[in-house]
């Protein structure tokens, strides 16, 4: 009777976990439908207000902006990510205020730069470097406390963080319509300060107040971490724009027009993807402190669960989005970018099948490994787009990613697959093994978590729970007598 009830309680709260997991996915893909609505009203807007020119220079501007933040990301998301998900509530604070502390300084490094060129070159494009320049600092700490309260379990927070950004810059921009600005520096403005007042927005919610001046301190302690995401970020995003570039002088701009149409109707997908991007490393974390066994066969699940759903909703769009919303959304491009979705679908199929492999490295603390990936995966995917650009225009380089993307998935898989065996947790190998063993027996083997003894060998079978693993560096062992006590 005493068995069943621990197993009842433990069933129930797995599932409870399940919800609570489920619920951040759905706050996550809130606050990022939010982010793209938000970032697309602005668009729409300037564009009508304002000249081509105005247009032009916003766009310029905003290009800094995110490159800013994909790099401050990469230096001070990723890392409070993995390492602060599983921290205690002091912690966490420690690490929130260290990592806003190093994305402000980052902030006033390229902000510093950016208010020098304005100031030489004046005009308008100098007036918007300016206004950038001078609030990126706060732009950039506002990002960061997002993914902060990601790790903390907390995305309403981020949600709420956003909406007030939201909501600000919309009431701003509807004074600047009412007052008929046709002016794009008022509009900048506008987005800016909002944007700047949502960052001290985040050190209350948080009750913590960025540390500029230890930035040092973060540097050595997440030197581990930093050289692989900023690494993966430079490759990633490097490689992505050279292949745009490279696609559009092979097969002309035709060609790169079908393959934009192709990406924009898919975008719906990007954004629900983007949405769960801040919860998947946390909640990988996570398992990995509380379950480390089943690390490989989550990671399996999750690239399943993208490929899966990427390929319905793939499908159903090509074969029933009818030509009059396509022609309304593309216009004229519909006709070349509707034939491509298909294989368009296969490429993106592809990519998250790497999805898992990915963010299990990244739950690992294993980024010197996704770094290694990338750098190998990321040119080798150029090439491939670019090889099939020039054999077959549009659908020839959407083919060539989705062939270098399936290559690439092996990659990350083998560079997964080693990082749990170096931590002697349970591998690909024993998850194929142990499912092969129970369809040839027809009932499951007995399923224990794999642990490494104080004396590192392997144990096995080891009848241990997770609530007796605990972590040594990155690696987990059995705890002792005195340390359950």
């Amino acid at each position: 009777m005493r068995g069943r009830r621990c197993k009842d309680r433990s069933g129930r709260r797995g599932a409870l976990r399940e919800r609570t997991a489920a619920a951040r996915g759905a706050w996550g893909v809130a606050d990022q439908a939010l982010c793209s609505l938000s970032n697309f009203g602005l668009s729409v807007v300037i564009a009508h207000s304002v000249g081509a020119a105005g247009f032009g220079a916003f766009t310029l501007v905003f290009a800094i902006y995110a490159v800013s933040l994909g790099a401050s990301q990469s230096l001070v998301a990723a890392p409070l990510a993995i390492r602060f998900s599983h921290a205690t509530l002091s912690e966490w604070r420690r690490g929130v205020s260290l990592g806003t502390g190093t994305a402000a300084l980052s902030g006033v490094a390229v902000g510093v730069g950016c208010v020098v060129v304005g100031a030489v070159i004046g005009g308008e494009v100098g007036g918007l470097l300016l206004a950038v320049g001078t609030l990126l600092p706060l732009l950039l700490v506002q990002d960061s406390f997002r993914f902060a309260f990601f790790s903390l379990g907390r995305p309403q927070r981020s949600f709420v963080n956003d909406a007030a950004w939201a909501a600000a810059q919309g009431v701003l921009f509807g004074v600047l319509l009412l007052r008929g600005t046709n002016s794009i520096a008022p509009f900048v403005w506008a987005w800016a300060v909002p944007g700047a007042a949502a960052g001290l927005l985040g050190c209350i919610q948080a009750r913590v107040l960025p540390k500029v001046w230890p930035i040092a301190t973060w540097w050595r302690e997440q030197r581990d971490l930093i050289g692989g995401t900023f690494g993966d970020y430079v490759v990633r995003s490097g490689t992505a724009r050279i292949t745009v570039f490279a696609v559009a002088a092979i097969a002309g701009l035709s060609a790169t027009a079908a393959v934009r149409g192709a990406n924009l109707v898919l975008t719906p997908l990007l954004v629900f993807f983007q949405g769960l991007a801040p919860i998947r490393i946390p909640e990988a974390v996570r398992l990995v402190h509380r379950a480390p066994h089943r690390l490989a066969s989550w990671s399996v699940a999750l690239s399943l669960a993208f490929t899966a759903v990427t390929l319905a909703y793939g499908i159903i769009v090509w074969l029933l989005l009818p030509d009059v919303v396509g022609r309304a959304l593309l216009g004229a491009t519909w006709a070349i970018a509707q034939p491509m979705l298909l294989i368009a679908t296969i490429a993106l199929a592809t990519t998250s099948a790497n999805t898992g492999a990915m963010v299990g490295l990244q739950g690992l603390g294993a980024t010197d490994r996704l770094f290694r990936a990338r750098l190998f995966v990321g040119p080798f995917t150029t090439l491939g787009a670019v090889t099939g650009a020039w054999w077959a225009g549009a659908f020839g380089a959407f083919a060539g990613q989705a062939v270098t993307y399936g290559v690439g998935a092996f990659i990350y898989w083998w560079h997964l697959e080693r990082a749990l065996a170096e931590r002697n947790m349970r591998g690909l190998r024993e998850l194929w093994g142990a499912s092969r063993a129970v369809r040839e027996e027809g009932k499951p083997k007995e399923d224990l978590p794999s642990v490494a003894r104080d004396d590192g060998s392997f144990g096995g079978r080891r009848a241990c729970s997770a609530r007796d693993v605990v972590e040594v560096g990155n690696r987990p062992r059995a705890r002792t007598e005195e340390e359950t006590w």
